[in-house]
């Protein structure tokens, strides 16, 4: 017995989607205002951070730049680059100027507001000379040539309109062991001339500054790259974002051009907020429970009635079919239902009577189908018997005819699928025309080809092939004129479409007849087209037109059906398309 609740399961539904909805409706809209405005200040802190990020390193970089431009700006320093880059050193007479200058470059480092203030300060020479301020017992002189010879930014380029040159981060190359990763501004100091350079001041500054700079958003994971003029990565933290998952700030500094860009994951900025939205969250589950509980409630004591009644129905048995209704105590708006209860069960019983008189029929008919059955089966075994006494006389061939009219049989006379594959369509034909081989003898020739494997999932509606072989042969027998000689092939084209050609030898016929039979079929399928869904044929049906009826049926528009005559009778069945 099954339990029917239709109607308090549909009011429950309706009523508790409609609440779901609303409340669902205003939650969001509440999310929405509040995602929103906390959006803006999200983007509103990742902007000024970018700009405060993007000051603090100008304020580094205009403090190296600051230190540059000081060191150039002293009395004797631009004169004392002078010296070291046009006087002939291999002439003693400038030995003592040499000296002195190189005294004067050294002396200009060694102050104590450039020592605190940045990692190292180095001047350069074209002539490859080298000061520092950085006091380390050993310099790795090797180190500071090959720096100078590989480094772009040392040599002439004629570009005296760059303020100056930020280098990569890069390790220490002059101190021996444990490296520093600092980077570099250098300045280039211009000669007596525009295109020719004296020297190069380089201020370096450890990258822990930097570093320091890029940690403020270190705690929110905030993906924080800086970088050059030049498009070039000064810093990286190495955090990846999400793009469409994260809030985005860029600020591009005035004075330095560095660009600093930040990426914060919504999820991550979002981690204050969640507190609070799991309250929120909470109270819409409460509500939400709260109203489906009580819309429970009342639904039940409105539908109590009905469900007296459904009761009522699920315990009734065929036995107690003309048992009356007692209603009790049904509200008014159920009475109606009450009384076409009473006509429903009234109706039953008169189609339970007529069901059982239906069911003797139905018996009837299955004892008729059964006895059509034996008659299959009567003559197999009478083709077993004749094939017996064959074998018992060393007639081989009445086995053979046996054995192919048995199988003719078998294929026409079942009944379980109305379709079959090519290759048993086409070996039911084989049988029919060896059979006819052996009633005409000589006046009769066929041939059979097809390839198995390549057919061997194909289907196509049975006994199709026989009428339209068997038309062939009784039309030019019946006229006298043999031998007859029927050709039924099957293949494959270029485009995935598959054919079966089936031609004969005879005398053809006249192209009036021809054309009336292509006008047969054309209006075949033109009824097929209206009515397909009420149009039944008969399977047994024989003749070129309801075979096509038949394949135009399961086919459809893949079919391409063709009739010619020549020297003979030629009829080509092709399906379009792939063979699915």
């Amino acid at each position: 017995m099954v339990k029917r609740r239709g109607l308090q399961k549909r009011l429950l539904i309706t009523f508790s989607l409609i609440v779901t909805v609303v409340i669902i409706l205003f939650s969001l809209l509440f999310f929405s205002y509040i995602i929103r405005d906390w959006s803006k200040k999200v983007e509103s802190d990742l902007n000024n951070t970018a700009e405060r990020m993007g000051m603090q390193i100008d304020t580094i970089i205009a403090t190296m730049d600051y230190a540059a431009v000081d060191l150039m700006s002293q009395a004797d320093f631009m004169p004392s680059l002078s010296v070291l880059a046009y006087l002939d050193r291999t002439d003693k007479q400038n030995a003592i100027t040499i000296n002195d200058a190189v005294f004067y470059l050294e002396r200009s480092l060694y102050r104590y507001s450039l020592m605190r203030d940045f990692h190292r300060i180095s001047i350069y020479t074209p002539n490859e000379d080298f000061f520092t301020n950085h006091l380390a017992l050993s310099y790795n002189y090797r180190g500071i040539e090959e720096w100078f010879l590989n480094n772009e930014h040392f040599h002439p380029s004629g570009d005296g309109s760059r303020k100056f040159i930020l280098i990569l981060p890069f390790d220490d190359p002059w101190v021996t062991g444990t490296p520093t990763e600092v980077f570099a501004l250098v300045r280039s100091i211009l000669g007596l001339r525009d295109d020719v350079y004296t020297g190069f001041i380089e201020i370096q500054q450890d990258m822990d500054i930097i570093r320091k700079i890029a940690w403020q958003c270190e705690e929110l994971h905030t993906q924080v790259i800086f970088k050059t003029a030049s498009g070039d990565i000064l810093y990286d933290n190495g955090k990846e974002a999400d793009l469409k998952r994260s809030f985005h700030a860029q600020f591009v500094s005035d004075y330095s051009g560095i660009t600093v860009y930040l990426a914060r994951p919504k999820v991550q900025a979002a981690a204050s907020q969640i507190k609070i939205s799991l309250l929120f969250l909470l109270l819409i589950v409460s509500l939400l429970l709260i109203a489906l509980l009580t819309i429970r409630y009342f639904i039940k004591q409105i539908t109590k009635p009905v469900q007296d009644l459904i009761k009522h129905i699920n315990s009734m048995e065929f036995e107690s079919l003309d048992v009356e209704w007692q209603h009790g105590t049904l509200q008014d708006e159920t009475a109606a239902m009450s009384y076409a209860f009473k006509v429903l069960q009234e109706r039953l019983q008169e189609s339970v009577n007529r069901e059982i008189a239906l069911q003797s029929l139905q018996l009837q008919t299955m004892f008729n189908s059964l006895q059509a059955q034996v008659d299959p089966h009567f003559l197999f075994n009478v083709l077993n018997v004749i094939s017996s006494r064959g074998l018992e006389t060393g007639n081989e061939e009445i086995c053979e005819i046996c054995d192919d009219i048995a199988s003719l049989l078998r294929y026409s006379s079942s009944t379980y699928s109305t379709q079959a594959l090519v290759v048993e369509e086409f070996e039911h034909v084989q049988n029919y025309l060896k059979l006819i081989k052996k009633r005409y003898e000589h006046k009769v020739l066929f041939q059979i080809s097809i390839d198995p494997e390549r057919f061997s999932f194909v289907y196509i509606p049975k006994i199709v092939l026989q009428p339209l072989v068997e038309n062939c042969i009784n039309h030019n027998l019946d006229k006298g004129y043999y031998p007859v000689s029927v050709s039924v092939s099957a293949g494959f084209r270029d485009d995935g479409s598959w054919f079966i050609v089936i031609s004969d030898n005879g005398q053809g016929m006249s192209e009036e007849r021809l054309q009336h039979l292509l006008q047969e079929i054309q209006e075949v399928r033109n009824h097929l087209d209206q009515q397909k869904a009420s149009l039944h044929l008969d399977f047994g049906g024989l003749g070129v037109v309801n075979t096509f009826a038949r394949l135009y049926l399961f086919f459809g528009e893949k079919l391409r059906f063709s009739v010619s005559s020549d020297q003979g009778v030629t009829i080509t069945i092709e399906i379009q398309g792939d063979l699915s």
